[in-house]
Order: C-alpha cells, then structure tokens, then sequence
C-alpha cells in the first residue's frame, strides 16, 4: 500500500475518533473546517453544518472547471447487545485485519461515508496530487433523511461535474435514482349506531414477505392493505357486515407484512364469509406462493362489545379507495434494463377518531410519472369525498444519455485496473437527487467495496479502497 493509504487511514482513524451519529455533525464539521482553514482553503459552513472547501487548482489546473467532490458526515450507530459503547462521546475503536479489510469493535465502523471524507481531507492537505479547482462538499445528516443536502443553498457550488462518493461497490456507477414524495390520504369516518346481535370478528392478514418499497418493489410481493382492500371488497359483493376497525403496516416505505379488520357480522352471514374468504384466501395464496409462501388469512371470532359502526357510506368508501389506489410497479425504464422506473407502496393505514388514513410512498426518476400517479390517487379518493396530501417532495436524479463525466470514469477505470465497469441505477432516493435543485449538474457516484453497512458488521475492503482512491486521483488527474 502507498504512503498516500497510510495517510487515509490515519485521518478515518481520526473522524472516527470524533462522535457522529446523524443529526450530531457539529464536532466533525468544526473539525474538518479548522483543518482545512488551516491549510488556505476557503470554507463555507451552514447551519445544518454542511460544509464547503475550496481549493484552488494545482499548477496547470488553474483555469479548469471547477470539479465538485461530495460526502456526508454522518454514520448509523449500531452496536452488539453486550457493547457498553458511548456514540455520544467515545471513539469507534476501528481495527485494521492484515491487508484485507477495516472492520470495528463492537459497533459499526462508519466506513459509509467516513472513506470518502478521508478521500477529501486527503486532497485537502495534498500540495502534490494534480487537480482541477475543487468544491469538496461535505453533507450533513444524509442517514437520516438526506436533511443536509436539502439546505444547501443555491449559487454556493459553481462547479457542474459532480463526484459523489457514496457508492459501496467498487466499478459499478451510480447514474440515476428516484425522486419521491409522500402521499397521505385522509377521508372523514362518520359513525352510527350498532343495531342487532351481531357477533365481532377479526379479520387477519400477515406472514407476508414485506420489504424495501423501493429496492423490493420488483420482486412482486404482495402487499397486506391492497389484499385487505380486495378481499372486503370481493366479500362486501355476497353478503353484509359492519366495518369497526381497519389497519395496516408499520412504516410508509415498507411494503406492509399485516392488515386487520374487525368486523360484525350477523349469524345468517357468517357462513358465507368464512366460505369467501377461504376461497379468496386460496386465491390469493396461489398467486403469491413463491413470493409470499408464509402468508396467513384468519377469521375468528373476538371479544368486544361495540355500540358504534363505520356508516355504510365510510365502510365503502375506505374499502374501494383501498382497492383502486394504485400499488407497485406503475412503468419500468426505457433507459436501464429491469431498473423499475415508477412505483407507489400503501404502507400505512388506520383510523383515528374520525379519520381514517392511508399513507402512500410515490417513487419514480422521472417527474412527470410521479405527477401522473398523484393525479390517479387524487382521482380516486376525491370519488368518495377523501383528501390527499402530498408532503417530503424530493428530486429525482434523471438519467442522462450523455454524460462526459461518465465516460471519462468508464475510461479511467478500465485503463487503470483493466477491469469492466457498469452502470446501474436505483429505484430510492440518494443525495444526488437533491443536488438538482442547484444547477444542472453531470454527475456520479463511485466508492470502495464496503459490505454490511449500517450494521456491527461493516467492513471497509482494503484493496479496494486503495485502488478507489488512485481512481479519483486518475479522474482528476484528466480533469484538466
């Protein structure tokens, strides 16, 4: 390994030493901001603790387009049940196996993206690598919400090539991500009496596959509130009952493992409903089997006396608007083979009060497929007198067919290691998406092999971050 590594791993070692968790990047962004002041870069530092670096170009470079090179500040901190591990104010104790990999005691090790701010500050104090006038773009808080890079404001970064460093495969690009937007259906639940002796039961659907609503929603898995939607829907064609209760899912970006529904139901009906939902049951197994083969339907009586019900009107309301909200995959790529292109995921529903709710992820790279699917959800629930709002809009970072930055990576890459680089795309969102809104930039993202991020298993490969770093340097190096 170069002395150049040796001097890398000394400065991970010491943001590694400095407590930041997300959300606490004040101590680092202090840190990086003297060491860089020190060494006559200009620095700019916001509120969130995003920082700025400037640096001039080397000899030769002067008059080169300014290069943006960018990552966050941040790590998830996680840790072994048995770690009495501070991440308020002790440092993570990184430890160095042989030549192969940098993994840590006990906790996760922060390599995403602790590498890449090494890179940076390895740049900062270097008077010898060859590079154009550099923007090193520090974010804060990316783990949890991308907060940093939705602050920084427009007209601070001049460069228009943007290198992002928060790739953890080594030769496979980043090209392009989702935008996505939260959507939240609201409709008023009015109320009546309960009349007759109806008996109650739960309604069950769980055991299910579930997953990321991004990076999952192509594995066609079913989804718990849209089966929950369909199988009262189907029931509500062939015999009555009262809606009590109904919900669904944990988080918005999740696709839901589970949905309940308590129902009343009187005797003369309660045949017919089991004799349904065993049938639709069955179906709904078959079309699920290899992705969902876990998948459990339960209708059994439960305990409770309720002097209300859902008035007709709610009970079928709530129960179309379950089954026509649009899910899944709505359009894939025509740019990226097998990259899904537009989706939306029911992850959450429930009543309260006099409410019920239904929460939506919309994702899609391209902006007019994200507006086209919050017209058909605002199409539908307006039908049955609900309201939708939409909220935590972020970008997308659109495909671009040319891209010289990509090419002169491609190139770079395959000369140096004589290895094949690819391209690949994905359907969640990452800070590259928010970058947009402050220019057209031709943009990229790279990085080391690391494997197991976010857990107490994270390990940083060697070799790899070794090469990454002569990579950047060869891109920069060609920048002129």
């Amino acid at each position: 390994m170069s002395d150049e590594w040796a001097e890398i791993l000394e400065k991970f070692k010491v943001i590694s030493s400095i407590p930041r968790c997300s959300g606490n990047e004040k101590q680092v962004s202090n840190y990086i901001s003297g060491f860089a002041k020190a060494r006559g870069c200009e620095v700019i530092q916001d509120e969130t603790f995003n920082l700025v670096v400037k640096k001039k170009g080397t000899p030769g470079y002067e008059r080169s387009p300014v290069v943006v090179l960018q990552g966050h500040l941040d790590m998830v901190c996680v840790k072994r049940s048995d770690s009495n591990h501070d991440f308020q104010k002790d440092p993570i104790k990184v430890v160095v196996v042989g030549s192969e990999h940098i993994t840590a005691d006990g906790t996760s090790l922060g390599a995403d993206n602790g590498i890449a701010v090494a890179y940076l500050m390895t740049l900062i104090e270097s008077s010898e690598i060859a590079h154009p006038p550099l923007e090193l773009l520090f974010t804060a808080s990316e783990e949890c919400g991308m907060v940093g890079a939705s602050k920084i404001k427009p007209g601070v970064l001049k460069g228009r090539s943007l290198i992002n460093l928060d790739m953890e495969y080594e030769g496979i690009f980043l090209v392009s991500c989702a935008g996505g937007l939260t959507n939240i259906v609201r409709s008023r639940v009015s109320w009546v009496k309960n009349s007759g002796n109806k008996q109650a039961y739960l309604l069950k659907i769980n055991g299910l596959q579930g997953g990321h609503s991004g990076l999952d929603i192509d594995k066609g898995r079913a989804n718990a509130i849209k089966l929950m939607g369909e199988l009262l829907h189907a029931l509500s064609m062939n015999a009555a009952f009262d809606l009590v209760n109904i919900s669904g899912g944990m988080f918005f970006n999740a696709i839901p493992t589970e949905a309940q529904a308590t129902l009343l139901v009187g005797n003369e009906n309660a045949d017919v409903l089991k004799k349904d939902i065993k049938a639709k049951g069955n179906a709904f197994k078959v079309t699920f089997e290899k992705t969902d083969p876990g998948m459990e339907i339960t209708f059994e009586a439960a305990p409770g006396n309720f002097g209300q019900v859902m008035s007709d009107y709610s009970k079928k309301s709530i129960i179309s608007m379950l089954k026509f909200i649009p899910n899944g995959v709505q359009s894939m790529s025509q740019d990226m083979e097998g990259l899904v292109q537009t989706s939306t995921n029911i992850g959450v529903m429930g009543v309260s009060e006099d409410e019920f709710s239904a929460t939506s992820c919309i994702r899609s790279s391209n902006a007019d497929m994200k507006r086209q699917i919050i017209e058909k959800i605002d199409t539908v629930v307006r039908d049955f007198g609900a309201e939708a709002e939409n909220k935590d809009d972020y970008p997308e970072w659109e495909y671009k067919k040319e891209s010289p930055l990509r090419d002169l990576c491609k190139r770079v890459y395959e000369e140096l290691f004589n290895q094949q680089t690819f391209n690949i795309a994905v359907h969640a969102g990452v800070e590259c998406g928010l970058f947009n809104k402050l220019g057209d930039f031709d943009m990229i993202s790279i990085g080391p092999t690391i494997t197991d991020v976010h857990s107490v298993n994270e390990k940083l490969n060697i070799p790899s971050a070794s090469r990454t770093w002569e990579f950047l340097k060869g891109i920069l190096k060609e920048m002129k």
